[in-house]
Formats: structure tokens, C-alpha cells, sequence
């Protein structure tokens, strides 16, 4: 449904009926986010179909690509700094500070 467009009457039993062309175009949308588009870049989505531009439509997705790529760069960095933190932790069997805890709170 495009932003104007009148929402179809609530029948009696109160689920409104989509045209076909709708129910798409939020499948599209809802597919697109999956692959981490944000709703911004949807619209942009769009507009590159309707204009029939795959070389744009490409370049858009390989900037996801590599902001997906820094993510998981510093996902991969978090997971190691935590894994290490465990690892150093014996679990309150000492009496010192825990190195979670004084990691998190060092300056």
C-alpha cells in the first residue's frame, strides 16, 4: 500500500482485504528488512524498481554488504574480549574484584 492510499473497509468480521499489489509490496518491504535494510533504504528499493535500476539497486546492496561485514567484524572482536573475560573469571573462586566486573569498570 503506498503512503495516501485509503485502507479498504473492516467487513463485519473485521479483517480488512489487500489488494494483491499490497500484500507485495509489504512482502517486499518485510523481505528487505530481513536482509537488514532499514526502512529509509526500502523506499530507496523502491524507487530503484520503478526505474528499472539494477546497477544502482546493486551498488545500494553492496554498501549493506559491507556495513554487515564491519558489523560482524566487531561482533566477532566483542565475542573474543567476552570469551577471554570468561575465561580469566574463576567464578567468585577468589577474593578479588571479578575481571568482568573490573574490566567493565575500568577507566
Amino acid at each position: 500500500m503506498r503512503a495516501g492510499d485509503a485502507e479498504p473497509d473492516r467487513p463485519i468480521n473485521g479483517q480488512r482485504r489487500y489488494a494483491g499489489d499490497a500484500v507485495s509490496r509489504v512482502r517486499f518491504i518485510k523481505r528487505a528488512q530481513v536482509l537488514g535494510f532499514t526502512l529509509e533504504e526500502v523506499g530507496s528499493l523502491l524507487a530503484l524498481d520503478a526505474a528499472h535500476a539494477c546497477a544502482d539497486t546493486r551498488e545500494l546492496a553492496e554498501r549493506k554488504i559491507e556495513v554487515i561485514e564491519r558489523r560482524l567484524g566487531d561482533l566477532k572482536a566483542m565475542r573474543e574480549a567476552l570469551t577471554s573475560l570468561v575465561r580469566e573469571c574463576g567464578a567468585g573462586a577468589s577474593k578479588r574484584a571479578c575481571p568482568i566486573i573490573r574490566a567493565l569498570a575500568a577507566d
